[in-house]
Formats: structure tokens, sequence, C-alpha cells
């Protein structure tokens, strides 16, 4: 484990080697905040809903060698899902996560409502979160969360990492799925 934080937010990109570099320190990031007394609030930028499951999945086998202070719980948004604040509050009541990822705010019908939310409550989140919390967005996600939810976007630091791909890859970053749940990286294909 690095001796200093690591930059807080993540780019994937055309470049394989970039992107492994990315996922490196998304990993880096992710273990230095265990045993934080804060959020450890970290950006991920997607435009590629395949290339973004590769990288979870990637990043959640990278993570099984890590001394996480807990399970990794993988939080994907419905177009319903307004209050981040008692998403991951419901998901993490029983114990004390290694990290929780956030995947689909395209999904979400009113992205709006759910930054501004978010910045309402970012005090709240740095009080009662202390376990990194990586959030993914598409570019536009990205900049309503700036435009909307400024403040809370200052709890990372300010920088940001994106993952992009001209290849092969089309439609959202990340589909809508189920309720929130462990996950484990998928078996070998």
């Amino acid at each position: 484990m690095s001796t200093s934080p690591p930059t807080d937010t993540f780019a994937f990109g055309d470049d394989s080697a970039h992107n492994q570099a990315a996922l490196e320190e998304l990993a880096s990031a992710i273990a230095f905040g265990q045993g934080a007394d804060t959020i450890t609030l970290l950006l991920v930028r997607c435009n590629y809903g395949r290339l973004c499951d590769r990288m979870v999945a990637a990043l959640l086998t990278k993570l099984e060698s890590e001394a996480l202070q807990g399970a990794v719980h993988v939080l994907r948004l419905q177009a319903h899902d307004h209050n981040l604040y008692g998403l991951v509050q419901a998901t993490t009541e029983e114990q004390r996560p290694g990290a929780v990822l956030v995947l689909g705010t395209e999904a979400v019908d009113s992205l709006e409502v759910l930054l501004v939310e978010m910045n309402k409550r970012r005090e709240e989140f740095r009080r009662d979160f202390p376990f990194p919390l990586v959030l993914w967005f598409t570019d536009d996600g990205y900049r309503q969360l700036s435009h909307h939810a400024n403040d809370f976007e200052s709890i990372a630091g300010g920088e940001n990492h994106r993952v992009s791909s001209g290849r092969g890859d089309s439609g959202p970053a990340v589909a809508a799925g189920g309720p929130a749940h462990v996950c484990r990286p998928p078996g070998p294909r």
C-alpha cells in the first residue's frame, strides 16, 4: 500500500496501458481509504457500458488481493433513485464496507434532483461514510455533478479520472440494474 494518497478521480480510455494504470491507481486509492475517519470520495468517468463493466470486474478481481475492512458493495442506481445518501446508508448499515461502487447515474430520470440532494447532504456523506465511495459517471453526468453538486464534488479534491473507448463499445455507460448487493467478479467465460 502506498504511503501517500493517490489521486481521487480516474479515467479509462482508448489506450489499454492507460486503462491499466488508471485501474491500478483506483485500486490503490480504495486500499488507501481503508480505516479513514471520513469519506474517501473517488470519481470515475466512463462513457461506454461494456468498457465500464470490464473495468468494474477487473477492479473487483484486483481488490480481492487487498486487505479491505469489509466487502465491496456495488450499487446500481435505477430511474427512480433520488436519495443516494439513503441508498448507501441502507447498503452499509450492517457492517462497514471495504468500498461502495455506485454505477448507473445516467439511468436516473432526474440526475439533477439526485445531485442537488447529494450536495445538500455533503457533510453527512463526509461524516457518516468513513470508507471509499466510488461514483461512476458519463462525461455528461460529470458535467452535471460539477454544475449541481460542486460542493460535494470538492470532497474528492477536484481531480477526476476518465475511462473512454472509441472502439467496440456503445450504449449507456451502465444499465440500471437490481437492488444493492455485494458483487463478486464473474467467473471465467
